[in-house]
């Protein structure tokens, strides 16, 4: 005799009729609290992923995680809601990420590209984001002025600048950076690259 398989519980999506297999604790008491403690923090429109987020941490435990990747996870979660907190009063100002290396001397020509390139972009209503280091990252920032740069930095041993007008440090900074950017630019010895949709090229001397 074949076991019967449960259903998983349904809801109606938002956006039409359709409904799908909601995302849940499967003890019924762990998933009433993690309702009541929701209630106690007030209605939102984001309840439902919150709650979301609350039973994943929980299922941890259920699965027996290992202390380092629950700390992995933790820490990850909570740099992006730091750093999320940090961007959203410019949320609704354009962004360009400048990616290049942090060991570039001052006197090198893609260096002083960088400088114009982030003065044409603070000009041009973009805020600069770098990763807060020397070299190509401290003339995106020198260019654009403080009041336009924002600095994401990563946790290392090195290569940590400080005195950007506005920063967060993150272990996750590629993904983050990306999410929030409309152009990413590329400046390394001998090509200069530009992606707004499509990459456009040109010869550094």
């Amino acid at each position: 005799m074949e076991a019967a398989i449960t259903p998983p519980e349904t809801f109606p999506h938002p956006d039409d009729a359709r409904e799908y297999p909601r995302y849940g604790h499967p003890d019924a008491e762990v998933e009433q609290a993690i309702r009541s403690l929701l209630d106690l923090m007030g209605e939102s429109d984001i309840d439902d992923v919150v709650r979301e987020i609350l039973v994943t941490g929980l299922k941890l435990i259920d699965d027996q995680a290992t202390r380092g990747d629950v700390k992995l996870m933790n820490s990850a979660l909570k740099e992006l809601r730091h750093a999320s907190r940090v961007f959203a009063p410019y949320r609704d100002r354009r962004k360009i990420t400048i990616f290049g290396s942090a060991r570039t001397p001052e006197d090198r020509p893609e260096y002083r590209m960088a400088v114009d390139f982030g003065r044409r972009a603070a000009r041009a209503g973009f805020m600069v984001i770098t990763g807060a280091g020397d070299g190509i990252m401290k003339a995106g920032h020198e260019g654009a002025g403080r009041e336009a740069s924002f600095g994401v930095n990563i946790r290392l041993p090195f290569h940590f600048v400080e005195g950007r007008k506005r920063g967060v440090i993150t272990t996750i900074r590629t993904p983050f950076i990306c999410e929030r950017t409309g152009g990413v630019v590329g400046i390394r010895r001998g090509h200069f690259k530009c992606s707004f949709q499509r990459y456009m090229e040109c010869r550094v001397a």
